[in-house]
């Protein structure tokens, strides 16, 4: 983990939260924001109560990236979706494979911020129209 006091001196506020000692935690959380909210959720494991609570802390546009894995294909929570319409928040599913996929995933997302070539490939009704999307979202800056 990073210390509070080296994220500080790189101009990050960095704050370890345990949120087994309150008493109402999404309450507490979001007035850590004061009420904004947050833009990046990481749920780290399948359980209902998480990812129903990292639904509700996510801010306007925010992403909540489940990357929990869960191993039941029933596996079901709660999600607003209402404000997956009106206020854009939105959930991701990723998983970390392997290894080596790690890496692999790491070496693409580096390519695009430091401009290496990267080779796209789109199947379907739409393929070209769907590359030349891919495409004007990588040049606008996507992943910077």
């Amino acid at each position: 983990m990073i210390p509070e006091d080296q994220a500080k001196k790189n101009g990050v506020e960095l704050l370890y939260v345990n949120t087994a000692a309150m008493e109402e935690p999404i309450e507490e959380l979001l007035a850590i924001t004061e009420g904004h909210g947050y833009d990046d959720v990481f749920a780290y494991v399948p359980i209902r109560q998480v990812a129903e609570m990292g639904d509700k802390l996510l801010a306007f546009d925010g992403c909540m990236n489940f990357f929990a894995g869960p191993t039941d294909n029933q596996f079901k929570a709660e999600i607003n979706l209402y404000n997956a319409h009106y206020t854009s928040t939105h959930i991701l599913g990723t998983t970390g494979g392997n290894n080596d996929d790690l890496i692999e995933a790491n070496r693409l997302a580096a390519g695009i911020k430091c401009g290496t070539e990267i080779e796209l490939q789109c199947e379907g009704e739409n393929e070209e129209q769907e590359l030349k999307t891919l495409v004007e979202l990588i040049e606008s800056g996507l992943g910077e």
